[in-house]
């Protein structure tokens, strides 16, 4: 929640600050983990689509 709200608020710079000085382990919030999630089904998308190109060619 409090990721969404500084967002909403452009405050990302000032909470990345507020993460280093209470020491929390960002990889362990499920909006981390989310993100994480999302960025490695796109690039397996990107690399079957780069294997299907060069398969192709």
């Amino acid at each position: 929640m409090l990721d969404i709200l500084a967002d909403n608020r452009h405050l990302n710079i000032h909470f990345q600050k507020v993460y280093a000085m209470l020491q929390i382990n960002i990889e362990r919030l499920p909006s981390y983990q989310k993100g994480m999630e999302k960025g490695m089904e796109e690039g397996a998308h990107r690399k079957a689509l780069a294997v299907a190109e060069c398969s192709w060619r």
